[in-house]
This record gives structure tokens, C-alpha cells and sequence, in this order.
């Protein structure tokens, strides 16, 4: 986590877009006491049915489930855990729904070689149902981890003895192009691969790379390196223009900015910043990864701060564009949480077809072991519901990565702990 000492350096600049903050006034109650907190927090949880579908045993199935989850059209859910799995550097896994019940299948193990190792982001699927996901280690020498895609048995040659097929994309060599991506990987119409690490770049600071299918292969073009003291820790997405956005968790006074990248010709981009995050007004640390609504509205989560000062426990946020510019509103502020520190959002958040907004928190709730809410939109401003409250016993703690929603409102999510003490993966039914 990054060290809340404030930095004054960005390699941005000065941003071409001024930005207008207009942080939304929550009025609350304050906490008088722990009691009256722990009414306030439990008060609002709707009557929604949590169920734990896997619970993980740190074997052959995995170990620390970690990152956005993803499904597939006929409803298979895939993921991916940090390390366990066949050789204990991690695993990608698919969970298939099967005679009323939910059963895990391991899809690739990693070992510490070329395939990489520990895969710290969730999984894309791309044509043909490939999936593609970096690895934060391993890959070639340097260790610096890989890019990397898994084909089901149906697209690869019969002599193929393992389930699923992996292929790396790219092994990072911890220099110019970049060292421990992070976050995720999106895909662009044209079947480039794009995403950030955290290191590495010009300035050993990160890199937003691309990587283009050529000749059987594939090759990296770097699009941004961050400057000193600006590292990218989440992924980043796509607008219909073909620009990216995503955010640093350090940076400009320390708490991070929202940035954008704009193809210029050629192969050069230009960077400038959206927004840049004041801790004690709007929020600090943006860790979950951004979403667009249909009216290409930006909505992001930041985990620290935020209208109740040091205090504060992360906002929820929205960016909207507005004549060349681009407006930023606190949505909800968190208050402080039972346990220190104030740990608040774990993760990006999703929209349903309401404009509802949906996300996990850490440390939130009476038991201090994090929460899933809904913050929705009224006349009076944005509401939270509580959905869930974990124990940190058989449900798990701290759930993490950006949620996953079906057709039927259903929700995904993963968390630590659990039974075996190793993770969970549940299931919240409306």
C-alpha cells in the first residue's frame, strides 16, 4: 500500500483539460459511539440470499482468489487465484453450474518457468473463448511477468494433454517494457491486448503497453511510461474513440489521478490527467479498476479519505465530460471502519440496468470484515444498501476485484479467509 506521505512531482504536467470538482455534500449523523456505528452500518441490509459456492483449500484448486471474475455466454465463471494450484504458483479456474450445484475446475496451473507465476489480475474472455491474463512474476530470466492467453481443448491439437493450453504473449524483461503488470487486460476490436505494470518504463515507474498480433507472434509497443513517484496499479478501458483511461495510486500530491491516453499518429500517445485526487475532499488511492455507463460518464472507487478527512474510508465517484472538460462528484463517502486502518472500497464498481452501482469494501460492517453494497441514485443524492456483511468466518473477509453480475441480477465476488483460510468464491442472489 502505498505510504500516505505526499508527493508533489508528476511527469503529466499541467493538464489540457481543466478540471471542475464539485464534491456532492453527504449530510450524516455523526458516530457518537461504536454501538451507534454498528446500528447505522447493520441498519441498512437489504434481504438478499449469500451463498458460498467454492470454498477454496489452497490444493489443486487454489489458493487467494484475486481479481475481477468473468463469464462466459453459457454461464461459466472464470477466474483465477493468486498462488496454490498444481505447482503453487497459481491457478486459472472455470466454475461450471451442474445439476444444482457449482463445481470448480482448474484450468492451468503455473509453475515459477516461462508460463509466469502468480497470477495477481482476472481473466478476459476474447475470440473463440481465449482467455487472456498477465502474471505479476516469472515468465523469462528477468522474472518480470508475462501476458499470456489459455485456449480450451476444442481450438488445440488432440496430442495436448492438459485441459486448457497456455500460450505467453509477452515475458517482461523488468526494463523498458515495463516489470509486474497489474490489473488486467482489456482487448481492443482489432485484437490488441493493452494493460499497465508497475514498474519498469523510462523511469522504472510503469508502463502502459499494447500488444499487437504480427506474424504468429506478438509485439509490444509502449504507450506511456509514468514518471518518478507515479505508479499504475489498476487496468485500464476503452472508449469508442479508441482512448484509454485508468488511474495511479501515487502521484501529483500523492493520493493518485484519473488519466487519459489519446492516440496522436503513429505510434506516438499523448497523456494528460482527468483528475487529480485531494485525499481529504474527494477520496485517495484509486485501487479498483474504471467503468463506463452508455452516456460515457467515468466511475471509479477510491480505498482512503475522502469528505470525513483522515478519517474517511474511500468515496465512490463518477467523471463526467462536459464540454471539452471533465466533472468530478463524490457519490458517497465511507466513514470510518470498526478496525484501523480505514480500509474502504476493495475494488472497482459495476452498474446494472437502474444506474445502480455496485462494489465491495474491506474493512466496512460491524464485524470490520467488509461488506457488498449498492449505492443508487435518488432525489435527495446517492443512497447505500448494505447486500452482505462478512463474519470473516465461513463467508470469508475482505472480498476483492471488481464484481461480477448475470442476466438474472445475481452477483460474484471472491474474498479471504473462508473455511480452509485460503479464499471463497460466493454468490449473492436478489
Amino acid at each position: 500500500m502505498p505510504n500516505k506521505a505526499h508527493s508533489h512531482s508528476s511527469s503529466f504536467g499541467v493538464s489540457s483539460r481543466p478540471t471542475n470538482t464539485t464534491v456532492a455534500v453527504l449530510t450524516l449523523l455523526p458516530l457518537i459511539s461504536l454501538c451507534l456505528f454498528v446500528s447505522l452500518t447493520a441498519r441498512p441490509v437489504q434481504a438478499q440470499t449469500f451463498k458460498v459456492i467454492h470454498s477454496f483449500t489452497g490444493g489443486g484448486d487454489g489458493t487467494i482468489p484475486n481479481g475481477a471474475l468473468i463469464m462466459d455466454n453459457a454461464g461459466n465463471i472464470f477466474g483465477t487465484t493468486v498462488l496454490g494450484g498444481a505447482f503453487g504458483n497459481g491457478n486459472a479456474y472455470k466454475m461450471s453450474y451442474k445439476n444444482g450445484q457449482w463445481a470448480l475446475a482448474p484450468l492451468w496451473g503455473f509453475g515459477s518457468g516461462a508460463d509466469g507465476s502468480w497470477p495477481s489480475s482476472g481473466l478476459i474472455i476474447g475470440p473463440k473463448g481465449v482467455l487472456y491474463g498477465q502474471t505479476n512474476e516469472g515468465g523469462g530470466p528477468a522474472g518480470g511477468g508475462t501476458v499470456y492467453s489459455l485456449t480450451s481443448p476444442s481450438e488445440v491439437p488432440p496430442r495436448v494433454t492438459w485441459p486448457w493450453t497456455e500460450a505467453v504473449l509477452h515475458s517482461f524483461t523488468g526494463g523498458l517494457d515495463g516489470d509486474s503488470p497489474a490489473g488486467g487486460v482489456i482487448l481492443d476490436s482489432a485484437g490488441n491486448v493493452y494493460g499497465t505494470a508497475q514498474a519498469g518504463g523510462s523511469h522504472n515507474f510503469g508502463v502502459v503497453y499494447q500488444l499487437t498480433p504480427a506474424a504468429g507472434g506478438w509485439t509490444e509497443n509502449i504507450l506511456y511510461s509514468f514518471g518518478v513517484g507515479i505508479m499504475p496499479e489498476t487496468g485500464l478501458v476503452l472508449d469508442g474513440a479508441g482512448n484509454l483511461y485508468g488511474t495511479t495510486s501515487t502521484g501529483a500530491n500523492g493520493c493518485g489521478v484519473v488519466y487519459e491516453l489519446s492516440p496522436s499518429g503513429g505510434s506516438q500517445w499523448t497523456a494528460q490527467v482527468l483528475h487529480t485526487f485531494q485525499s481529504e475532499t474527494d477520496g485517495c488511492w484509486p485501487l479498483g479498476n474504471l467503468m463506463f455507463d452508455a452516456r460515457g460518464n467515468l466511475y471509479g472507487t477510491t480505498e482512503d479519505e475522502g469528505p470525513y478527512g483522515e478519517n474517511g474510508a474511500g468515496t465512490v465517484y463518477e467523471l463526467t465530460p462536459s464540454n471539452g472538460s471533465w466533472i468530478f462528484t463524490v457519490l458517497y463517502a465511507f466513514p470510518a471502519g470498526i478496525l484501523p486502518p480505514n480500509i474502504g472500497p476493495s475494488g472497482g464498481v459495476i452498474m446494472d440496468q437502474s444506474g445502480s452501482l455496485y462494489g465491495t469494501t474491506c474493512q466496512q460492517g460491524p464485524w470490520g470484515a467488509g461488506t457488498v453494497y449498492k449505492v443508487s441514485p435518488s432525489l435527495s443524492g446517492w443512497t447505500l444498501t448494505g447486500l452482505h456483511e462478512f463474519t470473516g468466518f465461513g463467508d470469508g473477509s475482505c472480498p476483492g476485484g471488481d464484481l461480477l453480475m448475470d442476466a438474472d441480477g445475481n452477483l460474484y465476488g471472491t474474498s479471504q479467509g473462508g473455511q480452509y483460510g485460503v479464499g471463497v468464491l460466493w454468490e449473492i442472489t436478489p
